[in-house]
């Protein structure tokens, strides 16, 4: 720019130096990028300390940021932030009067900015005043983007970057590159042109340049986050830079390992997951705390009339462990231990509607969901709430029940018919499946299984002696009474002998049962089907089969190494399936959770977390959290996706077209008003429910961007190409002045899609 004579004047009376030379253009306007000269709360930058009311302050500007050490004058951009008194603000020349002039007036507590155009003192200094009362202090923000000087002087390279760019990284534990383009402008001086290099200014990883000496590279980054670059200029005697933000994404495999594996991807866990690998991401989640349920204090099975209101649902409801379940899920670390109880609560699953009975019961699953299988199976074969719920607990020699010995058969561990390791049945030379087991092998099991009782009652919450149901189930006494101790046939036509005491035939029986082939892939299979896909290869059951026969210790049912080779099997891993039956549609309580999590769900207000009471969200869509409404659980095991035969989808027993539109339903609700807290007294909802959509507001006025980042947290960046321009069409019709309707929309297109219930 050069200077004109108006502008010359112009340039005076706001303090910048103009050189009195024969020529009016001897003095011209360079720009450089944005960057901060003084902020007084960062020691770097003249701080930490701020500026006192009355006490000048002076800072060397001259030749950093991109100036000239012999610039006359800046164009500048200054903040005041954080004044305890009112007052204002003037920035000078170093080592001059303190003129009286202002650049900046401010209120007690209210940040004010102002651009300023301000002549340098010698030696580059530049002083600033607050006109304040002594004592009172505020601090200070200056930013330059450009600057005067004499055209005859040797001016720094000028290089430029442009805006942050992003790029998403093509898999686990593989970098991914960016082309960047650069420019570096020079004036010649003092001889030639400017040599340019790349460094990694901050990231997580170092970041290598090809070419490196030139402004145009190719850069690869080796890992997920938030990187600054930046491009230097050196002309023999001044340089200039410029620097650039690059957010290198985890890979679409990343988020969908997080998907198999939490109840909601974010961008924590992803970065995890790209950047230490998919094994290690899953020993760091095997390696978290637990969290669980409370001991709840006892109370009488049936409800005394006294106990009413907050007392009634507090202790004969299943509300308080159902807000404890939404709470771990959505805020707990322990994301696949949760993931895994909850899918073995679905193997093994039992009805009740006292806290304390429910409890011991899925903390089992808590404790032993990286541990051993037969745990748990012994474990839950003597908690009092599944001895009361499949009658164990009143099986006796003389009046011997067989529910509990036919139920751990045919649901909790070998299944009906016998399979291959690869999950397949067997068939007999008639063509038919081949059983597992015989009535006669139940009933030796349901001899096994008598003899149990409640352990000693305990001190409920009414003051008075109630059943214990904390402690596993005791022996009923006399055993000779009411256990039968006769011989008993169990599976693969063993016969245990007779004379065995209660604990004794229960362990022989449990460790028959646990030494089936079935086992294996009966587990194994389902397991898979709740992580990954509805449908794995008979090859994938196989695989996760042989790590259940043996972890490769020796070690047989080892839950934490079976789950780890589920996440990390060809089959789970890699891009997209191309197999259109892989995946499996996402129940109610997954469905809300992925939507939740995402979105980092907190309470109405947005002040804090949500009060997480969000059951009638999931059964109003068919689901009751802990109340499967039988023995078969939520669903059948075996359902099958209607109008396709032979293609397993076990939550499609939960799909229809009413829960189907209560779907979308929820999905507006949490989108465009949020889950409102409740009032009064003992409110069930105190604090509600809604999403952090501020966040996403930047992304407004790019919908392409917008859609992408929605599609990312979403569906791991899998929508197909036809789906990302109908949502990038329907978010350009809202007006641009209406960013948080733009990021509604986006998000309630893309969580009511098919392909978001669908995890694949």
């Amino acid at each position: 720019m050069w200077v004109s004579g108006a502008l010359r004047a112009l340039l005076l009376g706001a303090g910048v130096a103009v050189l009195a030379t024969p020529s009016e253009a001897a003095i011209r306007y360079y720009t450089v990028s944005p960057c901060r000269l003084v902020d007084t709360r960062d020691a770097a930058l003249g701080g930490p300390t701020p500026l006192s009311g009355g006490t000048p302050r002076t800072f060397t500007v001259g030749g950093r940021c991109g100036t000239s050490p012999t610039a006359s004058g800046l164009i500048l951009n200054i903040t005041v932030t954080q004044p305890n008194a009112a007052g204002f603000l003037t920035v000078y020349p170093g080592g001059t009067a303190v003129p009286a002039t202002s650049n900046v007036n401010f209120r007690s507590g209210v940040t004010r900015a102002n651009s300023a155009m301000a002549r340098v003192g010698a030696g580059g200094a530049l002083s600033v005043v607050a006109g304040m009362p002594a004592g009172t202090t505020v601090h200070v923000i200056i930013d330059v983007s450009g600057y005067f000087d004499d055209t005859v002087n040797n001016q720094p390279p000028f290089v430029a970057l442009g805006s942050a760019k992003s790029l998403q990284l093509p898999g686990i534990l593989r970098a991914g590159t960016l082309a960047i383009n650069g420019s570096v402008t020079d004036d010649g001086k003092p001889a030639g042109g400017a040599v340019v290099s790349w460094q990694t200014l901050s990231g997580p990883s170092i970041v290598t340049f090809s070419p490196a000496n030139s402004a145009s590279t190719t850069a690869t980054f080796p890992a997920a986050g938030t990187y600054v670059l930046r491009l230097s200029a050196w002309d023999g005697a001044l340089g200039g830079y410029a620097d650039v933000t690059v957010v290198a994404s985890p890979s679409a495999d990343a988020w969908r390992l997080v998907e198999q594996s939490t109840w909601g991807a974010n961008l924590v866990y992803a970065t995890v997951a790209q950047n230490a690998g998919a094994g290690a991401y899953v020993d760091w989640q095997i390696a978290q705390t637990p969290t669980g349920y409370p001991t709840y204090t006892p109370f009488p099975t049936d409800r005394p009339s006294t106990c009413s209101g907050a007392c009634d649902r507090d202790n004969y409801s299943l509300y308080h462990p159902q807000r404890i379940f939404f709470n771990n899920a959505l805020y707990g670390n322990d994301q696949l231990r949760q993931r895994v109880a909850f899918a073995l609560h679905k193997i093994i699953p039992l009805t009740t509607q006292q806290p304390s009975q429910l409890a011991p019961y899925l903390n089992i699953f808590r404790n032993n969901a990286f541990g051993d299988f037969r745990a748990v199976l012994r474990e839950m074969s003597l908690n009092v709430a599944m001895g009361v719920y499949l009658d164990m607990i009143t099986s006796t020699r003389t009046r011997p029940n067989e529910n509990y010995a036919r139920e751990i058969l045919q649901l909790f561990s070998v299944g009906t018919d016998l399979l291959n390791p690869d999950g397949t049945k067997q068939f007999d030379g008639n063509g038919v499946p081949a059983p597992s087991y015989t009535q006669a092998e139940v009933d030796g099991f349901t001899k096994v299984f008598t003899g149990w009782t409640f352990p000693a009652q305990v001190t409920g919450g009414t003051g008075t002696l109630v059943p214990n149901y904390a402690s596993p189930m005791r022996q009923r006494t006399p055993e000779s009474t009411y256990h039968d101790n006769g011989t008993k046939l169990l599976l693969g036509g063993q016969t245990l002998a007779g004379g065995g005491t209660t604990v004794v035939d229960l362990d022989a029986a449990l460790n028959n049962i646990f030494a089936h082939p079935n086992v294996g892939p009966f587990i194994g299979k389902q397991l898979i089907q709740q992580l990954v896909t509805s449908n794995p290869s008979p090859a994938y059951v196989a695989r996760i089969t042989s790590v259940f026969n043996n972890d490769g210790t020796g070690r047989r049912g080892n839950l934490g190494a079976v789950v780890k080779a589920i996440l990390l099997d060809t089959e789970a891993r890699g891009g997209d399936p191309v197999d259109l039956d892989s995946g499996h549609l996402k129940e109610p309580v997954l469905y809300v959770l992925n939507i939740l999590r995402a979105f980092e769900a907190r309470s109405f207000d947005g002040a804090t977390t949500s009060d997480s009471y969000l059951n009638p969200q999931i059964q109003n869509m068919g689901q009751d959290l802990f109340r499967p409404p039988t023995v078969f659980s939520y669903f059948p095991a075996d359902f099958e996706v209607p109008g396709h035969i032979g293609l397993a989808g076990p939550e499609f027993g939960l799909l229809s077209a009413t829960t189907a539109l209560r779907r979308a339903n929820f999905v507006n609700t949490i989108v465009f008003n949020g889950i409102q807290p409740n009032t009064g007294a003992n409110p069930n909802a105190p604090l509600g429910t809604s999403l952090t959509l501020a966040p996403l507001y930047p992304l407004a006025g790019d919908p392409a961007r917008l859609v992408d980042e929605v599609c990312m947290r979403l569906l791991h960046g899998s929508a197909s190409s036809q789906m990302r321009t109908s949502m990038i069409t329907a978010v350009n019709a809202v007006p641009v002045s209406n960013p948080r309707l733009r990021v509604q929309q986006a998000i309630y297109l893309a969580a009511t899609s098919s392909q978001f219930q669908v995890q694949r």
